[in-house]
């Protein structure tokens, strides 16, 4: 998952024979407890059925071994056809589970044989909020898991920890423990709601309407916070009262005015979302939304990925909009220095879901 649970290998050579629990509690998963999945680390390792050699796949349809040169002889061969007369016909798609490193090093062998369509399947999920993040530059808000430890209210919005990310659930109690209140927003029953204060399930795929009866009933509550906002998000939010916003999503006004009211009462809060949010047909506006709720009301963010490099393959230019680091086209220099070439291609890439569906 995407906590980044700190873990020490035991290794003899190469090797791993067993793993230690790191005794901090200042990492995500504090004193190193970890999940079931965290705990079969060893024995995913070692597995027998871990592809050693490359596969090569037959006219019939099987898979066979190949060595390592002939695979990479093929790779060049194939890389050198296509990229000949047009690169930008070459797409490179990635998955969130890769080291920073390879990561790096696979945006820039697609950069230098000339294209930018480089994406991974973190595009349609946490992508999402990485480009909402980016687009109102709040990455200040983003704290660290700690932090819902020392919260007095914790907003878990189409995310549910005990299915995706179970160690969360440690910080969670602390909250708990601690008299923090917890709101679960999900339009599914699940069993995080043991720990929840109010559970609210709107329709699938009314998040953003939901959030903007809350923004709705924050301005009425809060009339100076709306100098924050530009006049065409005012005239948005003012469109959804909660009554409106009941017809849309079938909460009650009464839970959305309710909401409204923990986050006006929270000094310390804390809203985490996942892919519940970005992975729905309003995902990007609805994520905007819920940054813009978390800014109002002084709360802190923690976006949820889904995978494990989620966050590092985005970091490192694994996607068409920017280069490394999250750099525009129009910024390129440092890159072509490092690189040591004259010039790159310019042009954004296409993403995930216009590669395969040009393919």
């Amino acid at each position: 998952c995407s906590m980044g649970c700190r873990v020490r290998v035991r290794k003899v050579i190469s090797r791993p024979f067993n793993i230690d629990y790191l005794p901090f509690e200042d990492i995500p998963n504090p004193h190193g407890k970890l999940c079931a999945r965290g705990n079969s680390l060893i024995e995913l390792l070692s597995s027998k059925q871990r592809l050693k050699r490359p596969l090569r796949i037959t006219e019939s349809g099987k898979f066979v071994e190949i060595s390592w040169d002939r695979a990479l002889d093929e790779m060049t061969l194939r890389f050198s056809e296509f990229s000949k007369d047009d690169p930008t016909g070459i797409g490179f798609i990635s998955g969130e589970m890769i080291s920073n490193e390879s990561a790096y090093l696979f945006q820039k062998l697609a950069r230098l044989m000339g294209t930018n369509n480089v994406d991974s399947t973190a595009a349609i999920s946490h992508a999402i909020s990485i480009r909402a993040l980016n687009e109102i530059n709040a990455w200040g808000m983003w704290m660290p898991f700690s932090t819902i430890g020392e919260s007095d209210l914790v907003i878990l919005w189409g995310f549910n920890p005990v299915g995706t990310a179970p160690v969360l659930l440690s910080w969670l109690v602390k909250a708990k423990e601690n008299g923090a209140r917890i709101i679960v927003v999900d339009p599914r029953i699940t069993s995080i709601e043991k720990l929840a204060d109010l559970v609210v399930q709107p329709l699938p795929g009314t998040d953003v309407f939901l959030m903007l009866s809350i923004l709705n009933v924050i301005l009425t509550m809060d009339p100076d916070a709306s100098a924050r906002l530009p006049p065409g998000a005012l005239r948005l939010i003012s469109s959804y009262p909660p009554v409106r916003g009941e017809e849309i999503t079938g909460v009650s006004a009464d839970a959305i005015i309710s909401i409204a009211r923990e986050t006006e009462l929270s000094s310390s809060g804390v809203l985490l979302w996942g892919s519940g949010i970005t992975m729905t047909i309003n995902g990007y506006p609805a994520t905007l939304a819920l940054i813009t709720l978390a800014a109002l009301k002084g709360l802190s963010i923690i976006p949820m990925g889904r995978y494990g490099n989620s966050q590092g393959v985005l970091d490192m230019g694994v996607t068409p909009y920017y280069l490394p680091g999250y750099a525009h086209y129009t910024d390129v220099e440092p890159f072509l220095k490092a690189w040591l070439i004259e010039d790159i291609n310019r042009e954004e890439g296409m993403n995930l879901v216009e590669m395969l569906s040009r393919g």
